[in-house]
């Protein structure tokens, strides 16, 4: 092959590069944008998280969060509490402690807040959630379609536990509250 061949040859794949590299780099742009969109928008998100246990060998976090969505989806009240299990609230990142089932538990509380009695009452109580097998994170999700107990401010009061051997170690998440109607 000569010298201008292979120029030749060059700058035929340097011009095929760059006619396609615009509408490939177009595509792609599209596709992050698509990527990046929610499948559902949340339109109201209370969310708070908090180290409910921290001792020798075991670190407890939980997380109490409550969902105004009005997607279609579900067209309500999403809450979503979560636990991790960590060997310590230390390091980067904390180590995950697998623990064994029925060790892990998780309880949401969905209030609402009556202003007749100027008090919190419980609208939802699923009661306490174990784990069913060997793990370090509980994840649930109750979905109620609108708001179950009427128009008003709801708030979910979240029970984080995990066993550690000689007792229940946690406490109560609040997620701060959201108005419904």
């Amino acid at each position: 092959m000569s010298q201008l061949d292979r120029t030749q040859n060059l700058e035929a794949r340097s011009w095929t590069c760059s006619t396609m590299r615009r509408p490939v780099l177009v595509l792609l742009g599209l596709a992050a944008i698509l990527l990046s969109a929610p499948l559902a928008r949340a339109d109201q998100d209370a969310n708070i998280g908090a180290i409910v246990y921290s001792g020798p060998g075991l670190c407890v976090f939980g997380r109490s969060r409550l969902v105004q969505d009005s997607s279609y989806y579900t067209n309500g009240v999403t809450v979503l509490p979560n636990i991790r299990t960590f060997d310590a609230c230390a390091g980067n990142p904390w180590p995950d402690k697998t623990m064994p089932a029925g060790q892990v538990a998780i309880r949401a509380v969905l209030w609402m807040w009556n202003s007749n009695s100027a008090s919190w009452q419980t609208c939802r109580d699923p009661g306490w959630y174990f784990s069913d097998s060997a793990l370090a994170g509980l994840y649930p999700q109750y979905i109620y379609t609108g708001p179950p107990c009427g128009s008003g401010y709801y708030g979910v009061y979240s029970g984080i536990a995990a066993w550690d051997g000689s007792a229940w170690r946690g406490d109560w998440v609040w997620s701060g509250y959201l108005y419904f109607k």
